[in-house]
Parts: C-alpha cells; sequence; structure tokens
C-alpha cells in the first residue's frame, strides 16, 4: 500500500469519527431536552458525590450556535454530607450554613467543538451569577469539600503535567462572590465578597484581571 493509500484511509478513518461523534452530539442535543437532561445530571451527580446537588434547569445547544456547544446552568446547589458522621458535640460547633457548600444561580459558558476535536480548549464568555462558597473545616480531618470518591494512586500518571491548548473569550461573576472559610481547629473565621470579577480576553493570549471587594 502506497502512502497516498494510507493517506486516504487515514483521512477517512477521521471523517467518520467526526461525523459520529457530531451525530453523538446531534442526537443528545434533540433528545436530551431541560426536562429530561436535568433529572439525569441530578441522578448521577448525587450517585458520585457525597453531597445532595439540587438543579432547577440544564439546557444544552449546539447546531443553533455552532461551532459553540452552549451550556446554561440555573440554580444549582450542592449541600456536603462530609459532616453527617460526626459527633453530635462537634457538629454542634459548626455555623449554620456549614453543609451549604456552593450555590450558584446561573451558569452560561460555551466551547469551541471543532477547536477541541484537535486537542485544543477554546472557551467562549463564561458568567456566573450570584455564586456564594463555604468552606469549612469541622476537625483537622473534616473538610466540606470531602464529597469526591477516594480513588486510588495510579503510578502512570507520574511524570510531568501535560497541558493542552487554551483559550478564553472573557470571565465574568455577576452579583457578587461572598466565600467564607471557616476552621474550627484553627478558630479561624474568613469572609471574602468580591462583588465584581472580570477577566477580559479579547487581546488574547494577553488578559485582563479586574476585581474588587471586602475583606473582614
Amino acid at each position: 500500500m502506497n502512502i497516498k493509500k494510507i493517506a486516504k484511509v487515514v483521512a477517512l478513518a477521521i471523517l467518520a469519527v467526526v461525523l459520529l461523534l457530531l451525530a453523538v452530539i446531534t442526537v443528545a442535543v434533540n433528545y436530551l431536552r431541560p426536562e429530561k437532561l436535568t433529572p439525569i445530571v441530578e441522578r448521577y451527580a448525587n450517585e458520585y458525590l457525597n453531597a445532595e446537588v439540587d438543579i432547577d434547569r440544564i439546557d444544552i445547544s449546539f447546531w443553533s450556535t455552532f461551532p459553540r456547544f452552549d451550556l446554561d446552568v440555573q440554580g444549582l446547589d450542592v449541600r456536603t454530607k462530609a459532616f453527617e458522621k460526626l459527633p453530635s458535640d462537634v457538629r454542634m460547633t459548626l455555623p449554620v450554613y456549614a453543609d451549604s457548600l456552593l450555590s450558584v444561580g446561573r451558569l452560561k459558558a460555551a466551547v469551541n467543538i471543532p477547536a477541541l476535536l484537535v486537542g485544543n480548549i477554546s472557551l467562549y464568555d463564561i458568567t456566573i451569577t450570584s455564586p456564594e462558597v463555604n468552606l469549612i473545616q469541622a476537625t483537622p480531618e473534616s473538610w466540606s469539600l470531602d464529597i469526591f470518591p477516594s480513588s486510588a494512586d495510579d503510578a502512570s500518571k507520574d511524570g510531568p503535567l501535560e497541558i493542552p491548548d487554551f483559550s478564553m473569550g472573557t470571565f465574568e461573576i455577576e452579583g457578587g462572590f461572598p466565600i467564607r472559610y471557616v476552621s474550627i481547629p484553627d478558630s479561624m473565621d474568613l469572609a471574602v465578597n468580591l462583588a465584581t470579577t472580570r477577566l477580559k480576553g479579547d487581546g488574547a493570549p494577553a488578559y485582563s484581571l479586574s476585581v474588587e471587594g471586602l475583606t473582614s
């Protein structure tokens, strides 16, 4: 088999994979309407995480926004279950909002699918509305972030970290961004409220960052 025939076979194989991927995306977008997609994501998130996840609505679109794959998440709440097995006397020392790990009013983002197919991560404008985060350390061994299942160490992952090409339009947080960090063992209580946060990437790879807020 000569080089031209090999190149033709490789090109046809790549084309077949791309067409298959586009077909899968098309079926997924057409079938997974918000009323079907939202409960599916909720169910798998609750099964995977040690947390209670509630989502009002998830909407995705592709062909109407091609080459963008758009994601729109509304009303996301994550309540950690990391403290459920702690003794009652320890739980009584925690603030009333200790179980409320994350809440987001709305998240809108989009990724360029053709760029992703060649290994590049190209994100469009990302907007997060009214996020809140509470990071609580109840004991030296117990964190509110202990919601992910443990995984065995993989020796094959050792080595230099390879970062794919990455680009992004703008990143903006609307409606303020209160972050609370409380450590009971260290008697630490830190509150940060980011009033405005905007990362502007019109001149990427040169970005401008604007952050304003209060810390106590």
